[in-house]
């Protein structure tokens, strides 16, 4: 792999020995992959600072990595940390899981690290743009600044990324490469009238596209223009879980797909398929495990909810309450949950049982260790990923069904 002189300065350990050692597993992933040379990347996004991802193995690579001198040289974001950063008693997390995200929070604010801890950076605090080089992390960040964005990035995984934020460099490989940015597979959309879906009929969306998807770059057709970034968002986090899509195109709406030709970069589709009412159903049914019966938690928030989406939440509680047997969690960043409490929001909802989960997720977090039996979520990616992480039976429904599950304790029929 071709090295500027830049960069054989740093593999020389002229920038110090962090870098050195960032740079030389930057070299030995370019090299695995037949990169021709490095690119600079303009930003990066962490799921190395996650402790449910890394856990002590990656406590003691920050730690080496900060002794060495190691300083982000981009603009770079951390995702969802593992315990809330606010009112963290009232979760009755594990203390050594407490501590050891906390430390890792410690280590990665002194790196550097833009100190807003969220699944949604794109949104307020590193916003990329069309064409930009970035290495970030976590699935529903790259799937929107791939797809929604037009920037370029692969879907990095722990340590790849942190490299990257102490170069400022990765190589050229996979989806930083236009050419390997073509459409593969054709997503009809049949008998569905897009412009009249929900947010739950999106999430169910992006949940089939992701199961047909085989680790394609799916090309949607059957999407209006007029559709918004949020609805996409939420088909993009699922089709990311269920399908690990890191890029998709939707006809005459995202940036790379003004037209068929366009998508597919000029060549045929591998694959086409349909989606209607059928594979919505299928997605459905396979989304919730529990069909009626009793919930004890109920989690909003996947991705992180912005301060328009809580305050809909707000006009939802006035004059209700959270079911005594129920706890409600709203997972949020630190910029909106600052803005929710000056807005006078943090104090309705928190009066009506609600529970911020400041800078945290469900799905990071230990939440297992609370012995939860079923969970109502508005979040495909968290229903599919709830029997797993949480260990909890899970009710996939709308915001207005989740709501009321927390109020009446019951999933709603």
């Amino acid at each position: 792999m071709y090295l500027t002189r830049e960069e054989e300065r740093i593999l020389d350990g002229e920038r110090g020995e962090a870098v050195d050692k960032a740079m030389e597993l930057l070299v030995k992933l370019g090299d695995a992959y037949g990169a021709k040379h490095m690119v600079e990347v303009s930003s990066c996004h962490l799921v190395s600072c996650v402790y449910n991802v890394v856990y002590d193995s990656g406590l003691e690579i920050a730690e080496v990595f900060l002794k060495l001198g190691a300083r982000f040289v981009v603009p770079t974001t951390l995702c969802t940390a593992s315990i809330p950063l606010e009112d963290t008693e009232k979760f009755r997390f594990p203390d050594e899981w407490v501590e050891k995200q906390s430390k890792l929070c410690e280590l990665y604010r002194a790196m550097g690290g833009l100190d807003n801890w969220t699944c949604i950076p794109y949104w307020n605090t590193n916003v990329p743009r069309y064409g930009e080089h970035i290495a970030w992390g976590e699935s529903n960040c790259v799937s929107y600044a791939n797809s929604i964005v037009g920037a370029r990035t692969n879907r990095y995984a722990s340590y790849i990324e942190l490299c990257a934020a102490i170069t400022g460099r990765i190589p050229m490989i996979d989806l930083h490469i236009p050419e390997n940015r073509r459409g593969t597979i054709l997503v009809k959309l049949k008998g569905l009238d897009a412009s009249k879906m929900t947010a739950k009929d999106y999430g169910a969306l992006g949940y089939a596209i992701g199961c047909v998807s085989a680790g394609g770059i799916p090309v949607i057709d059957g999407i209006p223009h007029t559709v918004s970034k949020k609805m996409l968002r939420v088909m993009g986090a699922a089709a990311a879980s269920s399908g690990s899509v890191a890029l998709y195109h939707v006809l005459g709406v995202t940036p790379e797909a003004r037209s068929l030709e366009e998508a597919l970069g000029g060549d045929k589709p591998e694959d086409r398929v349909e989606i209607g009412l059928e594979e919505l159903r299928k997605a459905y049914l396979e989304l919730s495990t529990a069909g009626d019966g009793v919930v004890d938690l109920v989690f909003i928030g996947c991705p992180h909810y912005s301060i328009d989406q809580i305050g809909v939440v707000v006009d939802m509680f006035r004059g209700r309450r959270v079911h005594p047997n129920v706890e409600l969690w709203l997972a949020t960043d630190n910029l909106t949950y600052t803005l929710a409490c000056r807005m006078g929001y943090r104090e309705v909802l928190e009066r009506a049982g609600v529970k911020f989960m400041v800078g945290s997720c469900a799905m990071n977090a230990p939440t297992y260790t609370r012995g939860f039996n079923v969970m109502a979520t508005d979040s495909a990616k968290t229903a599919h990923y709830a029997p797993m992480q949480a260990r909890t039976d899970v009710f996939y429904g709308s915001l207005e069904e989740c709501i009321e599950a927390a109020v009446e304790g019951r999933i709603p029929i």
